[in-house]
């Protein structure tokens, strides 16, 4: 997400505005469960996939939702967490399931 994503998806304007999220020490990151529930409300936890994501693989679920990680600050497994369609917590996968999305993350700042 720091390096081809990153480079690509963001102008000058935008990069000068990112904040470095010092405990990642990244610019994009995944949420975890804790910035979850305190920036993130309820209705804003499902999501429905681009048109780049579903072509990479992505699987949309019947009410036209998909998964995306949630960051695992617990464990150093290889697994994680998934939001499912739903907006609720799944059972932590390997993240080799490559049918789960990513939803990137940004701090700003904003005057």
């Amino acid at each position: 997400l720091n390096g081809a994503f990153y480079k690509q998806t963001f102008s000058p304007q935008e990069k000068a505005d990112i904040l470095t999220n010092t405990e990642l020490n990244a610019k994009v990151f995944i949420l975890s469960r804790a910035e979850i529930d305190a920036y993130l409300p309820t209705h804003f936890r499902s999501a429905k996939a681009t048109e780049y994501a579903v072509a990479q693989g992505i699987q949309v679920a019947e009410n036209g939702n998909s998964c995306w990680w949630i960051r695992n600050d617990e464990e150093n497994s290889g697994r994680a967490f998934p939001m499912l369609s739903t907006g609720v917590v799944g059972q932590s996968l390997y993240v080799t399931n490559d049918f789960v999305g990513v939803r990137p993350a940004i701090w700003v700042t904003i005057e």
